[in-house]
């Protein structure tokens, strides 16, 4: 859990900087060429965008799992997540 906590807070804070920063008119006029920066920051905020809406689907994801996991104890869908040797698992 605290590896993923890191992940999500470091992904959505840099995430959240790099917006700021490409939306500064400061930013656009460093590039080299300021004609084309329009593009240039549609682009990464766009990219930008597209990854913060990755993260947030997966967090999502993953809450309702573990609620669903709280409340019934169990996951359908493990029947093929055995591992090898494991004796409770019945071959045909």
């Amino acid at each position: 859990l605290a590896p993923m906590c890191f992940m999500a807070v470091t992904t959505t804070t840099a995430g959240i900087l790099n917006i700021q920063r490409f939306l500064t008119p400061k930013f656009a006029l460093s590039l080299p060429d300021p004609g084309n920066a329009t593009v240039f920051v549609v682009i990464n905020v766009g990219l930008t965008i597209v990854l913060l809406s990755c993260v947030a689907v997966i967090l999502v994801t993953s809450a309702r799992k573990w609620l669903e996991l709280l409340r019934t104890g169990s996951s359908e869908g493990q029947a093929g997540t055995a591992l090898i040797g494991d004796a409770s698992v019945a071959t045909a």
